[in-house]
């Protein structure tokens, strides 16, 4: 029930009107968000407070102001204060954003079919979360995550002029956006949601024409006021967009409302809300701790102390003159010039400097920034670019060891941003598949270095709508990829013998070692795009046949194994497999031509070296060694002559 007014009931409860003109659904809607919003106001006013610590400015999407509007100062709040919260935070941003999560659907046991099917939706989700710019939003909420209660990222439909869903978005949502009854998230997910934005009354317009009249209305009763301590303007206003989730049989419910006006008020089919959440810290509700509360005592004591010494400097350690009052001086006569002469009678002037503040207050500022780099976990290296003491700067491995430590520090926030883009993926399948449904095919771009695919949803709807697959991250290192850890690499190649030395002493100037480790496994990349087109039943005429120039033992080798493994998948096309034992005896007939043309050199080779042996140790004499005449027969001790016959006389 409404918490200003129990006898109303819930929003969601209010019966849906078959026009949306004759709905009235917003104003249960919009009383019930305000209401939570007026008694959940510390969570606002907290937000707001950590941002203008951390940003150093006024966030006007936070603070609307009260009761009155203002022009908002978009200069900074302090030019004076030095700050550590955005040098913590922004450096764990930088740490977070080094790992790139990919998610990958895997089978077992599956068909060849859906084998095939799960390669393709690897390369959809990789193409939409390349498109769609995920990696880089998804560092900006793990950003909110530190100042606000949560980060957020929407994913959801992007509408025609006609309402008709027609695409997927991922955006970032301003966290202060999203609005739940935290006694409702308390041990358990909330049925509700709302997302409040300021939209202006203009571009609401435009949305929505066929309601201007009532959007030009909304708003303009004299001293209305959202929140007690919340004003939106004359221009702006307040729209909320709401979700309920199917629950118990009930169905579940999406409205879009202003003050005054229904937008849109429509069935709700999924079981999730469209968003991603990002948590710092978490508690037992849906808001969670920001880093940021951690980071604010240890900035306002910087703030003091930097005050203090400063006030100490401009009235302590600036230097005096000290003037008898019976000396004769003119003060106009002090100034920078060089060896000038200045008259005086009486006592001479002196000049005095103390020590304006003592090494216990600098000690103190130091000892208290190291403290706010420490409850961040990071170190003064990472924020500053200082190196530890007793860490040598040509240690390479010391370097990443230190930084894998530090890493460690944050493997809770890595494995939720690991979790988030699973999620994330789970919501752009889910929509395509909508969008599937309603006749529009998604599309999304494969791409690497050297390879464009595009892939069609209609090429894995089966695999998703059986579900026979699960989701799960690749492998990612978060250990820095320094330049002393890519030469490290770039060692660990040469000793390995996969590049000769002088590439690596090329490689070390400029590594771009994503290029270099392609080329090194340019071979097998090669038999993968050979197996792939077999997979996709091609004819052999649409790619070469096997050549002496590719390795073709591994290609035989993969293309056997891979052959096998299909003989005991099910639903094979018999192409599929005439191909592959075409495959191999092509490449084995070239492996065994290449085996027989290298045994015939090889033996030419041997026999063109013994005849050269032989005829040296003619011209030679083979004097009092064993001698093998034409005949074959051994003469030990006797000398021959060029064609071989014995000479005697010679002994």
């Amino acid at each position: 029930m409404d918490h200003l007014n129990p006898e109303k009931s819930f929003w969601w409860q209010h019966p849906k009107a078959e026009n949306l003109v004759n709905s009235s659904v917003h104003g249960p809607l919009i009383d019930q968000v305000r209401s939570i919003e007026e008694n959940q106001y510390a969570i606002a006013k907290q937000a707001h407070f950590n941002y203008c610590m951390y940003a150093n400015r006024e966030l006007p999407g936070v603070d609307w102001q009260s009761h009155q509007e203002r022009a908002v100062n978009y200069a900074p709040v302090s030019y004076t204060a030095e700050n550590l919260s955005s040098s913590v935070i922004e450096t764990i941003s930088g740490l977070l954003a080094r790992a790139n999560p990919k998610p990958t659907p895997v089978v077992k046991d599956a068909s060849f079919k859906l084998e095939r099917q799960a390669a393709y939706l690897d390369k959809y989700l990789y193409g939409k979360i390349r498109e769609l710019d995920v990696l880089k939003k998804l560092n900006t909420a793990r950003t909110d995550s530190m100042w606000a209660p949560i980060g957020a990222l929407k994913v959801d439909f992007e509408y025609d002029e006609n309402d008709r869903p027609v695409d997927i978005f991922v955006e970032r949502v301003q966290p202060t956006e999203i609005i739940v009854d935290e006694r409702e998230a308390r041990g358990c997910r909330p049925l509700q949601m709302y997302q409040r934005k300021l939209v202006p009354r203009e571009t609401l317009k435009q949305m929505y024409p066929d309601r201007a009249a009532e959007i030009e209305m909304a708003q303009k009763t004299d001293g209305w006021m959202y929140t007690s301590y919340r004003s939106p303007g004359a221009e702006l206003l307040v729209v909320v967009e709401a979700w309920r989730l199917p629950f118990m049989g009930n169905e579940g419910r999406h409205v879009i409302a202003v003050e005054g006006c229904t937008l849109i008020d429509e069935e709700y089919k999924r079981d999730c809300f469209p968003f991603v959440f990002l948590r710092w810290v978490e508690l037992e509700g849906f808001y969670a701790r920001p880093l940021q509360e951690e980071l604010a005592p240890f900035q306002m004591r910087h703030n003091e102390l930097n005050l203090c010494i400063r006030l100490c400097v401009d009235h302590v350690a600036r230097p005096r003159l000290f003037i008898d009052q019976g000396t004769k001086l003119s003060v106009e006569q002090l100034d920078n010039s060089i060896a000038k002469a200045i008259r005086f009678s009486g006592t001479m002037p002196q000049m005095a400097q103390w020590q304006a503040a003592g090494p216990e207050l600098y000690a103190e500022r130091e000892r208290n920034k190291a403290g706010a780099f420490e409850q961040g976990g990071i170190s003064q290296m990472s924020a500053q670019s200082k190196l530890p003491d007793n860490v040598r700067l040509d240690s390479s491995k010391a370097l990443r060891e230190w930084n894998l430590i530090e890493n460690q520090r944050f493997y809770k926030q890595a494995k939720a941003d690991e979790q988030a883009v699973l999620e994330i993926a789970k919501h752009i399948m889910e929509l395509s598949s909508i969008l599937y449904k309603g006749g529009i095919n998604q599309r999304s771009k494969f791409v690497n270095r050297s390879v464009v695919e595009e892939i069609d949803w209609s090429m894995v709807h089966e695999l998703v709508e059986e579900g026979s697959f699960a989701l799960q991250i690749e492998a990612s290192s978060m250990v820095n990829s320094t330049p002393a850890a890519r030469e490290d690499t770039i060692n660990t190649w040469i000793a390995r013998g996969w590049i000769p030395p002088e590439r690596g002493m090329a490689l070390l100037g400029a590594p771009d070692l994503e290029e270099e480790m392609e080329l090194l496994s340019a071979d097998v990349n090669d038999v993968k795009r050979v197996l792939e087109l077999l997979d996709m039943g091609a004819d052999l005429e649409e790619f070469p046949t096997p050549t002496p120039y590719q390795n073709l033992e591994l290609l035989s080798r993969m293309a056997h194994l891979t052959y096998l493994k299909r003989r005991g998948q099910k639903d094979v096309p018999p192409e599929v497999l005439e191909n592959y034992e075409v495959l191999i005896s092509q490449a084995n007939a070239i492996i065994q031509q290449a085996e027989a043309f290298s045994n015939a050199a090889e033996k030419q080779a041997q026999d063109a070296a013994m005849a050269q042996q032989a005829e040296q140790a003619q011209l030679q004499g083979n004097l009092g060694m064993e001698t093998m005449t034409p005949e074959g027969q051994i003469l030990p001790g006797v000398a021959t002559n060029q064609q071989g016959t014995p000479v005697e006389g010679l002994i």
